[in-house]
Parts: C-alpha cells; structure tokens; sequence
C-alpha cells in the first residue's frame, strides 16, 4: 500500500531537518521496521513552507498510518535524532493521511528503484486545524492466542466480546477475530503466533504465561494485550508494572500473594493438614522463584510443601502416586491453563486419595474442595478495554499493567461430605459462593 504523509513545515528551519524528523520518527514506529532505509534525490538545506513524504511499499495496515499521522501532528520531534541539531516543536500543524493510486504516484514522481521514499519539496500546502485522514473506516483484525481449547475457554471469550460490544465495537462490522488454539500443547504456541503475526492482527490478545512468551517472541511491534498472566514480572514478561515498555500491557496476579493465601484457607478449613503438595506445569519459567516464595511464607502456619510437576494429563496418575508415596495430606493446584482445563479430572483423582484441595474457583466449580481466585470472566471482559486504548492509538509500552484486586472464595460443599469433614464457619461466611 502507499500512502502521502502531507506536512506544514514552517516550524522547521529545513527540509532536511523536516526530513531526518519525520523519517526517524516513522522508521522507530513502523512495525517491523518495513521503512528501513532513505532511497532518492539529495536534499537540499533550503528554507520551505510545505512538503510530501510519499512513503510507498511500506505494510501496515490503514489505522496504523492514520495514527501516526494523528501523533506527527502533535509533535514530531523535540531534536533531529540523526544529527542533534535542535528542531522546533512541530506547533499548531497538521499531517494528513492520503492515498496514493498507482497511477498518480507514477505522474508524481518517478520512484528509484528500491522505491522506498521520495521527498518533494514545496510540493503541497496543508492548513492548521484538525487532522483528516482520507480513508474510510476499516475492521480492526484482533488476533487471540489459545493456550487451551476453543470450547473450554468459550465463556471467557464471550466476555472479552461482551467487553468490546460496551466500548462500541461489533464484530463483523469494525472488528474480526483470528483465534488460534494450542489445545493443551505448550509446543504449538510459538507456530501459532507467528501464524497470527503474518496476519498482520492489529493487536494480539494472550493469557497465561507461555502464551505470552510466545507472542513476544514473535513481534516486537504488534500490541499485545494479556488478558491475564501470572506474575508478570516474577514470570519475567516485564521489569515494571507501572510502565512495562516495549509491546504489551494488559492483567496481572501476583501469583505467589494468592498461592500463599490459598494455603491460609487449606489450613484454616482443615487444620490437621500439614503435608501439602503443590501441583504444577513444569514447563513454566516461574515455577522455582514461586514455589520458594510459598514456602518461606508458610512456615507460620506449620505446613511443609512439596513439589509434583506435570506436562500433561498423562502424567497425572504418576504424579497422585508419587502424592501417595511421599505421605501428603493436602493437595494446592497451581494457576495454569492446563492445569485449570483438566480440573475435574485432578479433583477426582484428589478425592479418591481422599486430599482436602485449593485451586482457582475453576476447580472448585468442577469438583475441588474449595478455589480462590479471581473472576476469570470479570477479567477477560476488563481485557476489552485495554484493546480499546491501544485501537485509538495507545502505546501498550505506555499502559500500566494493572494487578487483580478482587478474589472469590468458593466452597463446594458436596466435595468436603464427600470426604466426611466440616469446614469452619468463619470460613463459610466469608465465601463468596457455596456449590451445594
């Protein structure tokens, strides 16, 4: 695609100066660098009142250049960053977004042959005022990266949507979804983000921690929102909550806080536990520095935690038997998409070697004995407005990544029958939903 970036150049002393200014701020901003080098005439150091950057064969989609338009327009730059020489602030001028046809760059000018940039002096006038981009109004492409199935995480993409229709978004309309599914399988992630990478997604939308990963490890450009992620600094997706740079923004849990927490519960619910263990995924990064993190903490509370790490289903029976051997007498499962999508499965498996357990609210809804957490669906709905912000031009780098603060208790009664005990009604009071 072509387009005409037009600029009132009177606050620049230049047009080279206009011209490093404008390149290095849209070389530093196009995704995946695709403006890469300066090809055509020489420029000349002489005084003028307008020009056109004609930037032509560059990708991206038409909302990305009509942002960049809309931020030239506030301020290019403060200094030229090729040479140091003071540039004045580009002040009550315009950038407008025009298409270029084929045809009529061919009259304009005549392109070099790596036809990456042409610089016409003088060539237009543009009048102060409000922005204009020329272009109708297009769909944003939002690509979402499944580290489960389709059908297990329906009702949280049902919220995320539900989220968007409330910022006045409609699917089909000025939004398409692109999903792409691992299904359990940690090793297809990287594949399917790069897949949705070369879609060209105007934002990508993640979860859990090896999603995320993968989708940084496949652009650098592309905003990513998270809807949630599990600690993201501890995980080492960030070094900041407040400003965590580079491409992503989004949701997060401060993963060992709620992990200590629901050992709390456990003790507080079952007292004689003493012996817990700790299931987790063992391809996750912050397995060691969160588990370490649980134990220094739970000391007080006189419990001892040992850890059974899993790849997949498969390795659950191996891992209820190692629980068995080692003498256990309480089970915590640890937040993961893998772990959350064969809940039931590892409650039963729980509840036949007879293990008071604590998980998310997911396991406790699918048989565990209690979960705590927060509300999955609350938080991918809150995920729509992060999207929002980065559709309308937000840097994801610029967006601080907000911590959950609000938890559910969950308590399914018919499992602690089950195991013939009685939860403490200090406990009960303070759950936000009995499963009778």
């Amino acid at each position: 695609m072509r387009f005409a970036f037009r600029l009132e150049t009177g606050a620049f002393r230049t047009v080279d100066a206009l011209h490093r200014a404008a390149f290095s701020h849209l070389a530093a901003r196009t995704r995946g660098g695709r403006v890469r080098r300066f090809s055509g005439p020489r420029i000349r150091q002489v005084p003028t009142s307008s020009a056109t950057l004609l930037f032509t064969d560059i990708e991206g989609s038409t909302r990305l250049w009509e942002r960049e338009a809309e931020k030239m327009s506030r301020a290019l730059v403060e200094h030229d960053a090729l040479s140091g020489q003071a540039v004045e602030t580009h002040r009550g001028s315009v950038v407008k977004l025009t298409p270029v046809e084929r045809g009529d760059l061919a009259k304009s000018v005549r392109m070099s042959r790596r036809r990456f940039i042409v610089l016409l002096p003088g060539a237009l006038t543009v009048h102060a005022g409000v922005i204009a981009a020329q272009q109708p109004a297009r769909t944003h492409r939002i690509g979402f990266l499944g580290s489960e199935s389709a059908s297990e995480f329906a009702s949280r993409v049902d919220a995320l949507r539900a989220g968007l229709r409330d910022l006045g978004y409609t699917e089909g309309k000025n939004i398409v979804f692109e999903f792409r599914w691992a299904n359990g399988d940690a090793q297809k992630l990287p594949a399917l983000a790069a897949e949705l990478v070369r879609m060209r997604v105007d934002v990508l939308v993640t979860h859990a921690v090896l999603g995320t990963r993968a989708a940084m490890q496949a652009t650098k450009t592309i905003p990513i929102v998270v809807a949630i992620v599990a600690d993201a600094i501890l995980s080492g997706l960030v070094e900041s909550l407040a400003r965590p740079g580079g491409n992503v923004t989004g949701s997060t849990i401060l993963t060992p806080e709620v992990g200590i927490k629901r050992l709390s519960l456990l003790k507080e619910a079952v007292p004689r536990a003493s012996r817990v263990a700790i299931l987790s995924r063992r391809d996750r990064p912050d397995n060691d520095p969160i588990f370490e993190a649980m134990k220094a903490a739970t000391g007080s509370m006189k419990l001892s935690l040992k850890s059974f790490e899993v790849t997949g289903p498969s390795d659950f029976a191996n891992a209820f038997a190692a629980m068995k051997d080692g003498g256990v007498n309480a089970l915590a499962v640890r937040d993961d998409p893998l772990l959350i999508l064969h809940s039931a499965a590892i409650a039963e498996m729980a509840a036949k070697q007879r293990l008071p357990s604590v998980g998310a609210t997911d396991f406790a809804e699918a048989g565990g004995m209690m979960g705590y957490g927060v509300d999955a669906l609350e938080i991918f709905r809150h995920a729509a407005v992060f999207i929002d912000k980065v559709l309308k031009g937000a840097r994801p780098g610029d967006l601080p990544i907000e911590q959950a603060t609000k938890f559910h208790l969950v308590v399914n009664l018919k499992t602690v029958a089950a195991l013939g005990l009685t939860i403490p009604q200090p406990v009960l009071v303070r759950a936000d939903q009995l499963i009778q």
